[in-house]
């Protein structure tokens, strides 16, 4: 709820203003990992873990933690709250039942398209990262949802302005290349999405590490 903006009973701090600031980072996402989905490709049949096209699934979100395993070490580092970034997924990935790849295909009114961009909880496990379960983290783990800066323009646009301005904001290159953005992942892939307004980009820096 948080990520698509729904949750409105955070306070502004420390939500949005977290003591000792936010680490975020652009995620690279090469098309030789994210062209490899669609419905065109899904077998006829419900998916197997031998199948070309999940390991294809587990390729491309394994790229995806490596960087993330980078950007929270720097974040317990510096003291900072990460900002997780827009996971992508090649299939359908939170499901209590076999499908082909995507839960919907063949009802009505199914838009799925793939790749798509798929909440937090459909890559990690998210009650553990909250400390929620018996099984403890050894770090607590300070995060916040991809969209924290978007969310914070629509609560409080001069508020966001203060503090995280572009002279506010630390960018270190991290990497000798940009990150790659994913060209093939529609805004409305996620089923009964609809078109996602795109603030301006201050937690979106390409290749680099923005630290307010």
């Amino acid at each position: 709820m948080r990520e698509g903006g729904l949750w409105l009973v955070d306070d502004v701090a420390p939500h949005f203003l977290p003591a000792g600031g936010l680490l975020s980072y652009e995620p690279d996402l090469p098309p030789e990992l994210t062209s490899r989905f669609g419905e065109s490709k899904l077998p006829p049949r419900n998916l197997r873990l031998s199948d070309q096209l999940v390991q294809d699934h587990f390729a491309l979100v394994n790229h995806q933690l490596a960087q993330l395993r980078s950007a929270l070490r720097l974040a317990l580092l510096l003291n900072r709250t990460l900002v997780l970034p827009r996971f992508v997924c090649g299939l359908e990935t939170v499901t209590n039942f076999a499908h082909r790849g995507i839960r919907c295909l063949g009802s009505n009114g199914c838009r799925m398209a793939l790749p798509y961009y798929c909440p937090a909880d459909h890559v990690l496990r998210m009650h553990y990262w909250r400390g929620v379960m018996p099984q403890l983290p050894a770090l607590q783990i300070g995060y916040r949802e991809w969209s924290l800066l978007e969310n914070f323009h629509s609560r409080d646009p001069e508020a966001l302005a203060a503090h995280y301005s572009p002279d506010s904001t630390l960018r270190v290159r991290v990497r000798a290349s940009t990150a790659r953005p994913c060209d093939r992942c529609g805004e409305k892939g996620y089923v009964g999405g609809g078109e996602r307004r795109r603030g301006t980009p201050l937690a979106s820096v390409g290749g680099d590490a923005l630290t307010p």
